[in-house]
């Protein structure tokens, strides 16, 4: 999934990421304030917009792998992303924020993420938030693997973060060093250890 933001532009420099990054951040806000049940509503349009971003960056990528690495943008790196905006963000905004989220209200929220999943194209099959207790078993997975993730990541994933770090943390006010250790302090500490 890095190498195709990589290769569309999102690391280009701290200010175009900056920009990719909170257009981002703008469209989810629309997704959360609009109904999701207007076809012609404001997020219904944004959804089709990143849907079609998506395709054109999908198209754009083909080349980056063989074969038998699979499809840029594919059902699981579409659902990878779904996980870390649904499950991940609970466990962010619980975990690190302080904030206590209702049982109930974390279901709203997974079921929120799974119609968004849906209208983003994202297969049921595929659609990690069919419920919390699957995305929180998920999300349980997914930091297992973390560190070899992290070990195995190509340099464009690097690349990625520090454009990120580096455009949002003049966006939102604070250093790069912050957003830093807020990073590693998400991947090693906020979130409950996955079991061995």
């Amino acid at each position: 999934f890095g190498e195709v933001l990589y290769k569309n532009g999102y690391a280009q420099n701290a200010s175009t990421a900056r920009t990719r990054y909170l257009s981002t951040i703008f469209a989810i806000q629309d997704w959360y304030c609009y109904p999701l049940d207007d076809p012609k509503g404001t997020a219904r349009i944004s959804i089709a917009t990143v849907r079609g971003l998506h395709a054109f960056a999908r198209r754009r990528s083909k080349d980056l792998f063989s074969d038998i690495e699979g499809v840029p943008l594919s059902q699981f790196d579409m659902a990878e992303v779904l996980l870390a905006f649904s499950g991940f963000s609970v466990a962010m905004l619980q975990n690190l924020c302080g904030f206590r989220i209702e049982r109930d209200d974390q279901r709203h929220m997974i079921h929120m993420w799974r119609l968004v999943g849906y209208h983003l194209g994202i297969r049921d099959e595929f659609n990690v938030c069919r419920s919390l207790e699957f995305v929180q078993a998920c999300l349980k997975d997914f930091m297992a693997f973390t560190p070899r993730r992290a070990a195995t990541s190509r340099k464009s994933f690097f690349m990625l973060r520090k454009t990120c770090i580096e455009g949002l943390s003049s966006a939102i006010g604070c250093g790069n060093d912050f957003l830093y250790a807020s990073q590693y302090i998400a991947f090693t500490t906020i979130l409950p250890p996955a079991e061995s």
